[in-house]
């Protein structure tokens, strides 16, 4: 296991793309939306049993949290044509019976830009107020923003962030350091290596991991960013005696051998899973571990394409922009009364909920992120969806949720737009 400490160095970060600014916004203004959802939340469920079970809990037992971001992993049994091929989605994945909190992930990206879904997950930000096409590592300095890994750095645990692949991609040397991370793994070794032996290098990732686990005692937090079902998917990309042999009426043969290369890597991190889980099961320490899906592969957008050639943009949008995650413990959660609760959510709420269900502690913003979710339970680049359950555009004027979203902006242009510019 190699881990090595990055120093922090000044990066060209652009000064060209301005994040807009809310009509009429004071700081003044966001800081007090922000508290009096804060505030919201703290005589709600804030306040309840349940919390109180959860916090003496953690601040006792300080578990390790451990969050895989998994290379395009999803459940494309969203697409009704290869439900009727006979696909059920990753087995294992869809099968363990104990998690506590699951569903679906909505992206804000799909088929690529990994780094945004890393973006929203750490910051609690979304990209829907970054603006379209962003890519805010490549384009902010990170330092002053607040972060999953900085907060948890404060209450005593050490951060690590892990990616088999080049450093520089993305400026991820310079953001995770900026972000909190306090050690960084890249392996750069697998640079050059072909593409088949990359997606063999999951579980050895997965392997570090427990190592880290078992000779360090302190209470961790492990980011690890995975590359196992990274397109293409061109034949001949994973093992023929594993290749996934499903056909989808109505799309064509390249897209439905694209899509059988990507079952194969998807049932490939499924079994990895599987193994981590079971390790972690009997690993003897509290562990919290968050699993989800950056965004859906290249080859979903291909089949979308092709299945649902004059589908309305909305519809056509959201089929693609979504993803999968849970969160799961090796232990039972004090005043956690439910297990495998279904939650749609955006990438940028995962780290709320996950430190709400066991017990952390909060900041304003993110108990103020949790207090909006009764109005827009989750939002990501191409809209959001309501407490009605109906699909919104960022823009729509005639929701019943305008107001909300009018504060989610605000809020997050003080934490985030406001620090970068």
């Amino acid at each position: 296991m190699r881990l090595r400490v990055l120093s922090l160095r000044s990066p060209k970060w652009s000064t060209k793309l301005p994040i807009e600014k809310p009509e009429d916004y004071t700081p003044d203004e966001a800081q007090s939306i922000e508290q009096e959802l804060a505030a919201a939340y703290d005589s709600t469920y804030g306040s309840s049993e349940q919390r109180a079970a959860a916090v003496a809990q953690f601040n006792e037992i300080k578990p390790t949290i451990v969050a895989v971001m998994n290379e395009s992993f999803s459940d494309l049994s969203c697409f009704e044509q290869l439900q009727a091929a006979g696909y059920t989605g990753p087995a294992f994945y869809n099968s363990l019976p104990d998690t506590l909190v699951r569903g679906t992930m909505l992206a804000s990206v799909t088929g690529g830009g990994t780094a945004n879904s890393e973006f929203e997950f750490l910051t609690g930000a979304t990209t829907a107020f970054v603006g379209l096409g962003k890519i805010p590592y490549q384009l902010y300095q990170m330092n002053s923003v607040n972060s999953l890994a900085k907060d948890l750095k404060e209450l005593g645990y050490t951060t690590t962030a892990m990616h088999p692949q080049n450093p520089v991609n993305y400026h991820r040397d310079k953001n995770l350091s900026a972000a909190g991370f306090w050690r960084l793994s890249f392996n750069r070794r697998f640079r050059r290596c072909a593409l088949l032996p990359c997606r063999r290098m999951r579980l050895r990732h997965l392997r570090q991991i427990l190592d880290l686990l078992r000779t360090d005692e302190a209470p961790q937090f492990i980011f690890d960013v995975t590359m196992q079902n990274h397109g293409g998917y061109d034949y001949g990309t994973v093992p023929a005696e594993e290749l996934t042999n499903y056909w989808v009426e109505g799309a064509s043969e390249g897209a439905n051998s694209a899509l059988n290369t990507y079952l194969t890597c998807i049932n490939a991190s499924d079994r990895d899973l599987e193994y981590f889980i079971n390790e972690l099961r009997n690993i003897g320490r509290p562990v919290v571990l968050v699993f989800f899906g950056d965004h859906q592969p290249s080859a979903a957008t291909t089949l979308n394409d092709e299945l649902y050639p004059q589908e309305d943009t909305a519809s056509h949008a959201f089929r693609i922009y979504q993803s999968t995650y849970f969160v799961w413990a090796n232990y039972e959660i004090a005043g956690n009364t439910e297990l495998n609760v279904y939650d749609t959510v955006g990438a940028n709420e995962i780290a709320a909920i996950t430190l709400n269900k066991i017990g952390a502690p909060l900041t304003d913003y993110q108990k103020a992120l949790l207090a909006t979710r009764s109005d827009v339970p989750t939002i990501n680049v191409a809209g959001y969806i309501g407490a009605d359950g109906l699909r919104y555009d960022l823009e729509s004027e005639d929701s019943p949720y305008a107001s909300t979203i009018d504060k989610l902006q605000r809020m997050q242009y003080l934490e985030f737009a406001s620090k970068v510019q």
